[in-house]
């Protein structure tokens, strides 16, 4: 009998043109998600769509069972056990953004690299998945689980559809998200993003309009304000400039952004601007509550604002940026903020922490997102059955990792991100390129099939210990 090890080698050579043929099609599709689902038969969009409906095309042509899910997600079948094992992949992108080299929508094979949005997140993944699925049934490998291979479209903007899964079907028994880097990552901190907003404020206010940041989870780089009054003094922070013009100042705030999960790299322009408003006493009363406030949220970074910094030792400190705030016609702010949080504090907690700070100045709370922590602990027989796998094929110890930021894998019970990347691959990268999200986005070739292999040993050894 020839070894299984073999016959995987021989069928990632045989396919590999096939692949990336398949791979270029998906990447040729712009499916960028909305930022909540539309009405109307497409939920995200057409593009996104367009995507799964070419993913279970080509599954129904290798001769897998599909189902469309009211096109927020689909799902590829191998086998009939009652009990499934799952990978989980999406089929959305992040917009292409500017700095590319070449055709963002058209997959670029230069030497053993791949380039492409969506090469890295997702779409290498969904295609490596897919030929993961035609190898057994080509194969007719026998399992006793259920083999399924689960298509979000939502995982870039609200990860709508992955709950929208789970309302219609089981959860499996084990779902493998891969969508980060090897070996093992166990865990995600809870997310908790949302608004604090204020009641009106004075029609006579000298502050005329402030605006800072673009997004709630990424540290502001700018800030400004207009204010009603010249003459003001001289900031004592060198990243504050003045501009008076007709009975005005524009009052602008430079800072360095940085991801919400590592706020400490960051400088937050929004500290600065409303430090500085403070310290010329341009308001008072209820305004003046207010700005206190974003300044409590923007100018610490470990929920010392909201009274519920904590750390363990699994996730480490709980973070928490004020990202964005807006002052509109009406004199109402809003206040963009960011968690992240480690097991040390339990939800219900936090968020009586938060309702006090909005109560202590009337506001609303707005919560657009709640998502306690995840852990699966790393001693569970299907976690070591994972590293055994890596083992094997890499050669390498494997470990196992915890992340501030959000994967699929968070909504499913027994849910762990398993490559498809490696470090290596992302220490080579070229800075401000190559990574996912950034321009030129990247996969080595040899990579995604070495996570393919990885995966089509982990599914058969998850089989025979589930």
């Amino acid at each position: 009998m020839i070894p299984l090890r073999e016959i995987i080698e021989k069928f990632i050579d045989d396919n590999g043109q096939q692949l990336l043929h398949d791979l270029g099609r998906l990447v040729a599709i712009p499916s960028v998600a909305p930022v909540s689902p539309q009405p109307g038969p497409y939920p995200y969009l057409e593009p996104c769509a367009q995507a799964l409906d070419y993913m279970l095309r080509r599954g129904s042509e290798i001769g897998l069972a599909g189902e469309n899910i009211d096109y927020r997600c689909g799902v590829l079948s191998y086998g009939d056990g009652d009990e499934s094992i799952a990978i989980a992949a999406h089929l959305d992108v992040v917009p292409a953004g500017d700095g590319w080299t070449g055709d963002p929508f058209s997959l670029r094979v230069e030497g053993d690299t791949l380039y492409g949005r969506g090469v890295n997140d997702n779409k290498g993944s969904a295609i490596m998945g897919l030929y993961l699925m035609k190898f057994l049934q080509e194969n007719q490998i026998p399992l006793k689980h259920k083999i399924q291979l689960i298509l979000g479209c939502d995982e870039e903007t609200g990860m709508t559809d992955m709950p929208y899964y789970l309302s219609k079907k089981k959860a499996p028994a084990i779902t493998l998200v891969p969508d980060g880097e090897f070996p093992i990552c166990v865990g995600e901190k809870g997310l908790c993003e949302g608004e604090i907003i204020s009641q009106s404020t004075s029609d006579d206010s000298p502050i005329l309009s402030l605006k800072g940041g673009s997004a709630s989870n990424m540290v502001p780089s700018s800030a400004v304000a207009v204010v009603r009054a010249t003459g003001l003094p001289t900031p004592a922070c060198g990243d504050i400039t003045l501009c008076e013009k007709d009975g005005q100042t524009t009052i602008t705030a430079a800072g360095v952004s940085a991801h919400a999960s590592t706020p400490d790299a960051g400088d937050n322009a929004i500290g600065k601007l409303v430090d500085y408003l403070l310290d010329c006493a341009l308001v008072e009363g209820y305004e003046k509550d207010v700005l206190e406030t974003a300044r409590d949220l923007s100018c610490t970074c470990y929920g010392e604002g909201f009274g519920v910094a904590c750390a363990d030792e699994t996730f480490g400190k709980l973070t928490c940026i004020c990202g964005t705030i807006k002052k509109d016609e009406q004199g109402q702010y809003a206040i963009g903020f960011n968690i992240r949080w480690p097991m040390a504090i339990q939800g219900d907690v936090l968020k009586s922490a938060i309702e006090l700070c909005c109560g202590d100045i009337d506001a609303k709370l707005q919560l657009n997102l709640f998502d306690e922590p995840h852990y699966v602990d790393p001693e569970q027989p299907a976690v070591q059955a994972l590293k055994r796998c890596y083992e094997q094929v890499t050669g390498e110890p494997c470990g196992h990792y915890v992340i501030s930021g959000a994967t699929y894998a968070r909504y499913f019970p027994m849910g762990l991100t398993f490559g498809p990347m490696f470090h290596s691959d992302i220490e080579q990268m070229p800075a401000g390129h190559g990574s996912a999200h950034q321009p030129d986005e990247m996969l080595p070739l040899a990579t995604l099939k070495k996570a393919l292999a990885i995966y089509i040993d982990t599914i058969a050894a998850l089989d025979g210990i589930l």
